[in-house]
């Protein structure tokens, strides 16, 4: 039989482990959710942030030796019309330079970036660039407002040009007063069939099934030559001609060592 004395001891001890229980209960729970926390914050540190595509400029315009390029943008228009059919293309340019406010001029040997204002007659926002460089780049460059000059921008290649020669099977309409889709085959090779867009002011008056010589400007990129889509991915298109050439006179030149991609 416990005394009076006992009782009250015993009652206290109880009183006491329920505290440290409750108390160790508390402490385990908190570090399991600050363990729970940090490796959601660890994953979350760990998930790589998603890359920035990057832009690549685009060939718009090519006349004498001169280029137009697109940089994130499909098109420019003047006018509500589109640049590349207007009469006398870089005259209408140099006549925008005194629309848009200059916003950057560089030490290359005079290139300028441009905006256009607010109350000018071209029908998008974007930025300009007109190359001024020391080797005699004279390109032009249009493209949203986040365009600037970039690394490969005003670059002359001097390794020249290459020819092939592809039969236009057909001739489709696209959604654009610049452009058409032209359904290619390479001579001698059925399996070779790509559908290129172009650009209207490049074409002459051809017919389907026409034989035609495609002349293209060599870029950074690296070419698969028995591939019509790798040379208008990794070429720039500067002229299509039409030709009387049949069979094996037709002109297919060689793709420069450098550039190729070998099979």
């Amino acid at each position: 039989m416990l005394t009076k004395k006992q009782k009250i001891i015993y009652f206290i001890m109880c009183i006491v482990l329920l505290l440290v229980g409750f108390s160790l209960g508390c402490i385990l729970n908190s570090k399991e959710k600050a363990l729970n926390t940090n490796c959601k914050e660890s994953t979350k540190k760990d998930t790589p942030k998603e890359e920035t595509t990057k832009i690549n400029k685009t060939l718009y315009y090519h006349e004498n030796g001169r280029n137009i390029y697109t940089y994130g943008i499909n098109r420019v228009t003047v006018n509500k019309q589109s640049l590349t059919v207007l009469d006398d293309v870089f005259k209408v340019v140099e006549n925008l330079t005194s629309e848009y406010k200059l916003l950057e001029e560089y030490d290359d040997g005079g290139s300028k970036l441009y905006q256009i204002n607010d109350d000018n007659r071209v029908d998008e926002k974007v930025n300009m660039l007109i190359c001024n460089t020391l080797d005699g780049n004279t390109d032009i460059y249009f493209g949203n407002t986040n365009m600037k000059y970039e690394k490969e921008f005003c670059k002359t290649n001097n390794d020249g040009t290459f020819t092939k020669t592809y039969h236009v099977l057909n001739i489709l309409d696209s959604d654009s007063d610049e452009t058409n889709y032209l359904v290619l085959r390479a001579f001698q090779r059925f399996d070779d069939v790509y559908i290129a867009k172009v650009s209207k002011y490049l074409l002459p008056e051809i017919n389907e099934n026409d034989p035609c010589e495609f002349t293209f400007q060599y870029t950074e990129n690296l070419i698969k030559e028995r591939s019509i889509e790798s040379i208008f991915e990794n070429a720039e298109l500067i002229k299509v001609e039409k030709t009387d050439k049949l069979g094996l006179v037709q002109t297919n030149d060689s793709i420069k060592d450098k550039y190729l991609i070998k099979e």
